[in-house]
């Protein structure tokens, strides 16, 4: 059992759609991984069908027992992050080795704003602006 980490650059977890997301995938593993994928995805929640889209992938060559490997992935239009009482829809990026059980991954929110849509009807959360300083 090894540890696998991804981490965006500043520590974002907000982006616009068509910005890239960059950052740093790194793993230390008992043994050189067959295979070893850093991926950007989409996948939903909730009642229905769940739904799962992987956007890109990049592999990293030749993998070692432990390393680190830089990602960039651009993200697409869409869809947006959303999220509501019946489905939501989520982004990651995740570092995956087949044959272990350890996986890393980042979750981010798509949107317009860098923020994630409300749907349902549910307002958006805002800060509460009738609390007052005593």
């Amino acid at each position: 059992m090894g540890t696998m980490t991804v981490e965006i650059d500043g520590g974002r977890d907000a982006f616009a759609p068509g910005e890239r997301v960059e950052g740093v995938a790194s793993w230390e593993l008992p043994e050189p991984p067959s295979a070893l994928e850093v991926r950007l995805f989409w996948s939903t929640s909730g009642r229905g069908d769940e739904d799962q889209e992987t956007v890109a992938v990049e592999t990293v060559p030749s993998p070692a027992a432990s390393g680190w490997v830089r990602f960039s992935f651009q993200l697409p239009p869409g869809p947006y992050s959303f999220s509501g009482r019946l489905i939501s829809l989520a982004w990651a990026i995740e570092l995956v080795a087949p044959e272990e059980s350890a996986a890393g991954s980042a979750s981010i929110v798509v949107g317009p704003d860098r923020r994630e849509v409300r749907i349902d009807g549910e307002p958006a959360a805002a800060p509460d602006l009738t609390a007052s300083a005593t």
